[in-house]
């Protein structure tokens, strides 16, 4: 006989939606960690480029706060790498060199 089955019907019942209040309350707490935690899509609000799927998130100003943003691709400007939390740049795609031809101009992200 189980535990269950030799407790009456009003506590069975009450044991079984604690249980199951728990098991929702778990649930719940599990989803938004890891929603927290898994790397946001571009566009997504951040504070750590680590935060990220890109591993680049940029200041916006004009909300003033920052977002996920892509990797620099062929032609664009680009930082030789990710400084600090939030960029003003991103750094390249993978495959891709950040590099400036000429000492005036400014890094461009090149297949090398």
């Amino acid at each position: 006989m189980t535990l269950e089955a030799s407790l009456p019907d009003d506590a069975a019942t009450r044991r079984k939606r604690g249980l199951l209040s728990h098991i929702r309350f778990y649930m719940s707490a599990r989803e938004l960690v890891t929603r927290e935690l898994s790397p946001q899509v571009n566009g997504a609000e951040c504070s750590h480029h680590s935060e990220c799927s890109s591993d680049c998130c940029l200041i916006d100003l004009d909300r003033a706060g920052a977002f996920c943003a892509p990797k620099a691709r062929i032609a664009m400007l680009c930082l030789f790498q990710t400084k600090g939390a939030i960029n003003i740049i991103c750094p390249c795609q993978s495959g891709l060199s950040c590099i400036s031809k000429d000492p005036v101009c400014s890094r461009r992200c090149h297949l090398i």
